[in-house]
Order: structure tokens, then sequence, then C-alpha cells
């Protein structure tokens, strides 16, 4: 962006930094590829000018979710690109049955699972392989990491459990703190 000029600035497509090119072609255009910018960077995108002032057939692809291939430059976009990832996977609990509350703030590793009929209330955060049963009830603010839940457990509020099993329709009271 700083580098743009305006012409370039009206593109409303972005470079998603992803590229196929022979390994000869490749390692030869790098060696071309300067640093004299503002950021003093090695800039990929010369790579095609290189490719086509070389006669080289160069194409594009458009992908239909520019979320899927935006940089992390910041941790403003880190925090982005982690929301994202976080809202696919909370969606696909809740179209396979679970219901979460506000799952904008409900973080579930993707090494954890979900049982059908389980509810998370906002703040929830499941991480570390955990298992949930089904019909597990998971209330605000609660921190669950490498533990199993049978089905039907209640978990109270801002509990935090660690390496721990609950057993079928066990109810942990809120602010209980267990370690394994």
């Amino acid at each position: 962006e700083k580098d743009a000029d305006e012409e370039q600035r009206r593109i409303r497509e972005i470079n998603g930094g992803i590229y196929l090119a022979r390994r000869d072609f490749l390692f030869a255009a790098l060696r071309e590829v300067g640093t004299d910018n503002s950021q003093g960077e090695v800039y990929l995108t010369d790579i095609v000018a290189i490719a086509n002032r070389q006669g080289h057939v160069v194409r594009k692809f458009v992908h239909p979710e520019a979320i899927d291939v935006l940089g992390v430059n910041s941790r403003v976009e880190l925090a982005r690109a982690h929301g994202e990832l976080q809202m696919r996977h909370n969606r696909e609990l809740m179209l396979a049955g679970v219901t979460i509350y506000s799952p904008g703030t409900v973080l579930v590793s993707p090494d954890s699972t979900i049982g059908t009929d389980a509810t998370l209330w906002p703040g929830v955060q499941v991480t570390g392989r955990s298992r949930v049963g089904s019909g597990c009830v998971l209330e605000s603010g609660c921190k669950i990491h490498r533990c199993h839940l049978a089905d039907g457990a209640v978990v109270g509020a801002n509990a935090v459990l660690h390496n721990c099993r609950i057993e079928d329709a066990q109810h942990i009271v809120p602010l209980t703190y267990r370690v394994g």
C-alpha cells in the first residue's frame, strides 16, 4: 500500500500471495527482485512482472472468499483471521446441534469436541482436546481445558476445570477451580 500509485490503489482485488511456478524460473526471478521500496522488502509480486517480461503465461485465480487469502501482517489482522476461523468453527458446531449464545465470544479449539444439544453461554472457552458430552451446559465465562464432561454435565459460571473428568449429569457450582 505504501508503494502503490493512484492507479494501483483503484484496483479492487487483492493478491493473496499464492503462486504456482516452475522452480527454476522462481529461483532465477527471486534473484532479480530487489528491495528498492519504502519497506525495504522483497515484493513477490515483482515475480509476475518478470514472468510477463520473459513471455511466460501468467493467469490469475479469483477466490470467492477474500478472507481465505488475506495476509496477516499485524496483530489487528491476526485477531481478524482468528475470529473468522473461530466463527466458522462455531457455525459448524451450531449446525451440528450445539447451542452457542453469543458465538463471537465463545472459543472452542479445533481439537475439542462438543456433543449435540450442548449449550455454551457467552465467554466460554473449551480447549486442549476436551470432550463435552451431549446435553451439557457450560455457563458464562467457564474455562474447560483437557477435560472430559460426560453427557448432561453442568458447569457453573466462571468455573475453571483443568484435566478433569466430570460424570453424567454432575453439576459443578459457579466459581469452582478444579485441577486434575
